[in-house]
């Protein structure tokens, strides 16, 4: 608060300054009159006051808040980019410079700033990408940062999935969630899309029980807007700037943490932990209810929910089978059962 009026104070000094400095002189025979006058530096005083913190503080706040998340490498790829971009501004501004008057000077120095600023930002969007063409290992993780609060950050798919939802209602996890307004306004599409219009009102209604329950901190934060491929560069500097948890169901994404070195969860995997041990050679009577994909085999589940798949067994769909189970197979989707008939099928 104080550093923010000594911002304030300074301006209001320079405004005032700036304004006696460019006040038309009255021995020049067109000066203003002392109403006149006293108008112009109250204004340049009011100017001086009002705008220094939108010019220095608010931007610095942003950068800082936008830097946090990044690692070291990061950090040099970004400025070094700015500083050749300003290079290469000044470069082709110097014909500029010849321009009469303070229009070269304004000129030159407004096409530095737009080619340093615009290479800076191209490559802080892309550092990830330019050192792991440097073959640097990449991560989001820097230093702990005043952000960071730890807990979980959801992403879309997690909040259409849905059962992430009731570990948290089950209170095991410490009530910090965050969600991306990314994830946020990509629900809002789903559900304006006739398509897909069930999943993004069921992401809808899994945020709203999230707002609903006791001791839950739900958090929205509004830099997190992004579309598209940046969105999940978004949730990632989220999760990493939190130092949460990312919480997907996506495998893609879940790629992207584990090499930016951000912890992440698939709810597919945990319900996977959390389902009944089976083991190879145990016996379960399930009920077959449509043919596989291979020929021979019919489907079912297990109590638990997980997929079994029992091979040579086309013939008994729509019965209850005692089966033996012979082996497993995981993927993105979950795990997958595979068993055959104990006694043999009817031919």
């Amino acid at each position: 608060m104080r550093f923010l009026l000594g911002i304030r104070v300074a301006g209001l000094l320079t405004g005032a300054l700036l304004g006696y400095a460019l006040l038309p002189s009255a021995s020049s025979g067109s000066g203003p009159g002392p109403l006149a006058a006293a108008i112009w530096l109250a204004a340049w005083t009011l100017v001086g006051f009002s705008l220094p913190p939108y010019l220095a503080v608010v931007p610095t706040r942003v950068i800082s808040r936008e830097f946090a998340a990044l690692s070291g490498g990061q950090m040099a790829v970004t400025a070094l980019a700015g500083l050749c971009g300003a290079l290469l501004g000044l470069v082709l501004g110097l014909p500029l410079g010849n321009l009469p008057g303070v229009a070269g000077i304004f000129v030159t120095l407004l096409v530095n700033l737009c080619f340093g600023a615009g290479m800076a930002g191209l490559a802080l969007t892309r550092s990830a990408d330019l050192l792991q063409a440097l073959g640097r290992p990449v991560s989001l993780r820097a230093k702990r940062s005043p952000a960071a609060t730890g807990g979980l950050v959801l992403d879309t798919s997690a909040l259409i999935d849905g059962r992430i939802i009731e570990i948290i209602r089950l209170g095991l996890t410490d009530g910090r969630i965050a969600v991306s307004r990314a994830s946020v306004d990509e629900l809002r599409m789903l559900a304006d899309d006739p398509a897909r219009h069930d999943r993004g009102v069921r992401g809808q209604e899994m945020l709203m029980a999230l707002r609903a329950m006791p001791r839950i901190r739900l958090e929205v934060p509004a830099t997190s807007r992004a579309s598209g491929r940046d969105a999940d560069a978004r949730i990632l500097t989220l999760a990493a700037t939190r130092e949460a948890v990312l919480v997907t169901t996506d495998a893609a994404l879940e790629r992207a943490a584990v090499g930016a070195g951000v912890a992440v969860v698939n709810v597919h995997i945990l319900a996977d932990a959390l389902l009944a041990v089976v083991s190879p050679g145990d016996r379960r009577r399930v009920h077959l209810t449509e043919l596989g994909r291979e020929p021979g085999q019919a489907i079912g589940h297990l109590p638990d929910g997980a997929l079994l798949i029992v091979e040579g067994a086309a013939d008994l769909v729509g019965e209850d089978v005692e089966v033996t189970i012979s082996r497993f197979a995981r993927t993105s989707g979950g795990r997958i059962v595979f068993a055959r008939p104990s006694a043999p099928a009817r031919r």
